[in-house]
């Protein structure tokens, strides 16, 4: 059984036409699986717009109904004994033989494909094989391959502690013409990236169909041959930009030379013309890399149409899809556990409620806050919005609640805390004219008015289940004896 990040995914990539191996090598799963789930969308006639609307839970349910769902607990084969007779000169054996063994003993045992997968990955971790290489041919303007450089160099001036600051290149190339893009940053931590990915998209001046992230952890979580989770900000990504992310193949990834090579070409050439140089702020010495991207792009030592930028022109910039009007928001990513006051706590000092019945003590829930300068926006273990409020900046104010987040008494105490003359008053004149008149009178009756709180509280609720006029003859009633209750 699929999880619901994976089931997302598969159906986002089939929506998109992507081919078979480019799911396998996104997600992990076989053929059959993949085959599954493209025709219960067609049997269906559901579209996927429609499935996104569906809650994590409805969402599986639509493809594992739960009268269908079991604990299949497959074994595993014996990988060792199937690589002695495999290996074995005088048992004349092949892997399908080996399949067609294992399903006597296991009927309900793995079916040829994902046999024939955890096999040959076996036998490649314990035992090794030769290595081949596989021409790629690019598509244009299909990807766009992102990776950092390994190599660091102290470039920039740190005016707090008049030391250098180590200087990050990220680099990107794209689709058939490797068009090279290059930003320095001070970290590679998530806010870069998703920096040098809109950067970069703006410097392409169009949208590719893929984002091909190396393995970065930023990018990706958990990469193994069985299971993928992408970052929340590179699904983000994916959702504003309408495109799919896929990281090259796990272990020792072969398909994105293109950006390998790019990454040894901006070491070389930047570091090389850079490293006995200083520069006062990250944004000169972006200038100064554009600068040389430039020059590596518009390479005057070929001939034109063998040069970078003239091939993005011709072949790339036609098959791709324009940018969106609005920039994508470059938010800060935390990741936070719900505490007993149910308000998470950004860097700044600063709290932001979630709904109270989110705190669990012996299963503590653990949600993805994304911050800009403007909102802070809370979202679940599937990127699905819980909740999102208004940033403060305001250092009197630590706590900034939503009235829905809290249990009904703590609602109560609030709202108690936060009433003045003015808001009882206007409550008075609501039922009458009279009413009015006599809560003025109690009001004044005290020395403090937050004195008289309680008791215009308590007068007033009791007129919650009786009519206007009822309440309003008691309270001309009591103006007449002088009375200061009901």
């Amino acid at each position: 059984m699929m999880d619901y990040n994976t089931l997302t995914t598969v159906c986002k990539m089939l929506d998109a036409q992507a081919s078979y191996s480019q799911i396998r090598n996104r997600t992990g799963i076989g053929n059959s699986s993949i085959t599954r789930v493209k025709r219960l969308l067609a049997d269906s006639g559901i579209s996927l717009s429609q499935l996104e609307k569906l809650q994590p839970e409805e969402f599986l349910e639509f493809f594992y109904p739960r009268r269908n769902r079991r604990d299949e607990g497959i074994p595993l084969p014996d990988f060792e004994q199937i690589w002695k007779e495999l290996n074995d000169p005088s048992v004349p054996t092949n892997i399908v033989f080996q399949w067609l063994r294992y399903k006597e003993e296991y009927p309900n045992g793995y079916q040829r494909t994902q046999f024939v997968k955890y096999v040959s990955d076996w036998i490649e971790e314990h035992h090794g094989k030769t290595a081949v290489r596989m021409v790629v041919q690019r598509k244009p303007g299909e990807k766009m391959y992102i990776d950092w450089a390994g190599t660091t160099l102290p470039l920039v001036h740190d005016p707090a502690s008049g030391s250098l600051k180590e200087a990050h290149l990220f680099v990107t190339t794209l689709g058939v013409s490797s068009l090279l893009f290059v930003r320095a940053f001070e970290n590679e931590k998530t806010p870069s990236v998703a920096e040098g990915v809109s950067e970069a998209l703006k410097f392409y001046g169009a949208l590719p169909r893929y984002l091909v992230p190396d393995n970065m952890k930023t990018a990706v979580l958990r990469h193994t041959k069985d299971e993928l989770v992408l970052n929340t900000l590179f699904s983000d990504l994916e959702s504003f930009y309408k495109v799919i992310v896929v990281p090259p193949p796990a272990r020792k990834p072969k398909g994105k030379a293109s950006v390998e090579n790019a990454v040894k070409w901006a070491e070389t050439h930047i570091f090389g013309r850079l490293k006995y140089r200083t520069f006062p702020s990250f944004d000169s010495l972006n200038q100064e890399i554009m600068q040389i991207v430039q020059l590596l792009n518009e390479d005057p030592s070929k001939k034109k149409t063998e040069q970078r930028q003239f091939l993005f022109e011709k072949v790339d910039l036609p098959n791709m899809r324009p940018l969106p009007s609005d920039p994508f928001a470059v938010c800060e990513y935390e990741l936070c556990t719900v505490p007993a006051n149910y308000h998470i706590r950004l860097k700044d000092g600063h709290y932001y409620s979630v709904p109270y019945t989110l705190y669990r003590k012996k299963d503590p829930v653990t949600v993805t806050v994304k911050s800009t300068l403007y909102d802070v926006i809370i979202c679940d273990k599937n990127n699905q919005l819980i909740c999102s409020h208004k940033r403060t900046y305001d250092a009197y104010q630590k706590y900034v609640t939503d009235p829905e987040h809290m249990p009904k008494e703590h609602q109560f105490w609030k709202e108690t805390e936060s009433r003045n003359s003015k808001y009882y008053l206007k409550w008075a004149k609501k039922i009458g004219p009279h009413m009015l008149r006599f809560i003025q009178g109690v009001l004044y009756n005290f020395e403090y008015e937050q004195q008289a709180y309680n008791t215009l509280n308590g007068i007033l609720h009791q007129c919650d289940h009786i009519p206007n006029g009822v309440a309003e003859q008691a309270a001309v009633t009591c103006l007449k004896e002088g009375k200061l209750t009901l």
